[in-house]
């Protein structure tokens, strides 16, 4: 998976960290979440990034996708799930039944128990069973379990 091209990309993207949009941001958050190529420190530095940029900036959809990364590479920052937390129950109904899933999963995978937010998640739930998939449902009972 091209350590040394990630460990360059991380190493020059920390020097221009505050050029970073959004975009930016969320697709260097997805890129080394999904080729599960480990940079702590562009991890944080991008975290950082979300929690501090004003939260319309991010999509909901962009912000499930952080939210799956920073789970499934095991980098947990609370700072950053409270963050995707409170701009998620602003935007709550805006999520598909998939996404709701996978935020749920997100944060239960990471013990981030965020009452507020799996309360919002149930209730959005409402009038969108016949959208979960399979693999949402199951992971939807997981993370409520």
């Amino acid at each position: 998976s091209f350590p040394y091209l990630f460990n360059e990309i991380a190493s020059r993207s920390l020097h221009q960290i505050e050029q970073f949009g959004p975009l930016d941001t969320f697709n260097m958050i997805i890129a080394y979440a999904k080729v599960g190529h480990k940079s702590e420190q562009l991890m944080q530095a991008l975290a950082e990034k979300v929690i501090h940029q004003p939260s319309h900036h991010f999509s909901p959809q962009m912000l499930v996708g952080i939210a799956w990364a920073y789970a499934n590479t095991a980098h947990h920052t609370r700072p950053l799930f409270h963050a995707i937390a409170k701009s998620l129950l602003d935007n709550i109904h805006k999520l598909t039944a998939n996404e709701i899933a996978s935020v749920a999963w997100s944060y239960a995978s990471v013990n981030c128990n965020h009452y507020g937010l799996f309360d919002a998640l149930a209730e959005a739930s409402e009038g969108k069973w016949p959208q979960f998939s399979a693999q949402s449902l199951a992971n939807l009972a997981w993370a409520y379990s």
